[in-house]
C-alpha cells in the first residue's frame, strides 16, 4: 500500500523484497485484482478512524490541559493566604519550573530516592497544617504536586492527636493531587508524602502546598 493505493509486488523463488517499508499490512490476492477497490476501501476506513481517534484523544488533552492550567492560576491568583510551606525528609532541594512556588522560595520542591534494592528508611516530604477553631467541622482540601517512581509513595494526614484521617497512594506523574478532610478539632495536622521498601525508587514534591476552605469555592480537578 502506497499513498497512491495498491503497489503489486512481484515474487519471486517464493521470496517478497521491497525497496523501503515503514508500516504494512500484507495481502496475498493470488489470481483476484477484483479484491483491490474494496481493499482500498477498507483501508481508507480504518486511516479515517485512527484519524478520529487521534483527533478525540489530542482534544481531550488539550482540555485537560487547560483545565489544569486554570486550577493552578487561580490558586496561585486567589489564595495566597492558603499556602503551607513543607520540609523535605531525607530529601533534597531542587528549583524546577514544574513546581509551583507562591513563597519565592530557593527551592521549589524535593526530590528523594535510592537504588539499593533493600528496604530502607523513608523518604520524601512533610507539612504542619495549623487548623483554626473557625474551621473546624468545615471540609478543607490540600492541593498537592507530587510524583512517585519505582513504588508507590502515600499521603497520610493525622490530626493533633496522631489519629490517621486519610491516606492516599500515589505512583506515576499526576500534576496535582487533591485530598478531602474535616477537622475534628483545632490544632495542628501533619500531612507526610513518603515512600518505604526496596529500591530502585524515588520521587519528588512541590515544597508548597495549598490548604483551602471549601466555602471559599476553589477550583475543582477534572
Amino acid at each position: 500500500m502506497t499513498e497512491t493505493g495498491f503497489e503489486p509486488a512481484k515474487v519471486a523463488a517464493e521470496r517478497l523484497k521491497f525497496s523501503a517499508l515503514e508500516v504494512a499490512d500484507l495481502y496475498l490476492l493470488g489470481e483476484r485484482p477484483e479484491l483491490i477497490g474494496p481493499l482500498e476501501t477498507r483501508c481508507r476506513e480504518r486511516e479515517a478512524k485512527v484519524g478520529a481517534a487521534l483527533l478525540q484523544s489530542w482534544r481531550t488533552e488539550q482540555t485537560r490541559a487547560g483545565s489544569l492550567a486554570d486550577l493552578r492560576r487561580r490558586l496561585e491568583g486567589e489564595f495566597d493566604d492558603c499556602v503551607v510551606a513543607g520540609e523535605g525528609v531525607e530529601a533534597y532541594g531542587v528549583k524546577s519550573e514544574r513546581f509551583w512556588n507562591p513563597r519565592a522560595l530557593p527551592n521549589s520542591g524535593f526530590e528523594f530516592g535510592q537504588n539499593n534494592p533493600v528496604s530502607d528508611r523513608e523518604r520524601g516530604a512533610r507539612w504542619r497544617i495549623a487548623v483554626p477553631a473557625d474551621q473546624v467541622g468545615k471540609e478543607l482540601l490540600i492541593y498537592a504536586q507530587a510524583t512517585a517512581w519505582g513504588r508507590p509513595a502515600r499521603f497520610r494526614l493525622t490530626d493533633p492527636a496522631g489519629k490517621e484521617l486519610l491516606t492516599k497512594a500515589l505512583e506515576g506523574e499526576p500534576p496535582i493531587t487533591v485530598s478531602r478532610f474535616r477537622a475534628g478539632a483545632a490544632g495542628a495536622y501533619e500531612l507526610s508524602y513518603l515512600q518505604d521498601g526496596p529500591g530502585p525508587k524515588g520521587g519528588s514534591a512541590a515544597q508548597a502546598i495549598y490548604v483551602v476552605p471549601a466555602e471559599r469555592n476553589p477550583p475543582e480537578l477534572r
